[in-house]
């Protein structure tokens, strides 16, 4: 809107509404990716060795990996999760943007 009419004041409560609104959103979208993977926890043990070959004594050290859920590997899940994303985080934002650069483009001409 400040780009076609530049000189026309925005309400400041419009703009707090469209921010929390996309906030809420992508929260909302990107909520379920924090239950896809857990940690695991896996212990290694190493040892230091010196140049005449002997070794030294162990360390006790955990590594951290993650791993998929049960609820990320079941496969009716994955396909609404992927169909999800395609649509809402790339098509979306995509057809938006092009009609939005296309209402400017008219405008100036």
């Amino acid at each position: 809107m400040c780009v076609c009419r530049p000189h026309t004041k925005v309400p400041e409560s419009m703009c707090l509404m469209v921010a929390l609104g996309i906030c809420i959103f992508s929260a909302a979208i990107n909520s379920t990716r924090f239950f896809e993977y857990e940690l695991k926890e896996i212990p290694v043990v190493s040892y230091t060795q010196y140049e005449n070959g002997t070794l030294e004594s162990a360390k006790n050290e955990s590594v951290f990996i993650p791993f998929p859920t049960d609820m990320r590997q079941h496969p009716l899940y994955s396909k609404i999760s992927t169909v999800t994303s395609i649509l809402l985080l790339h098509l979306v934002p995509l057809i938006s943007l092009c009609y939005l650069n296309f209402a400017i483009f008219t405008a100036i001409r």
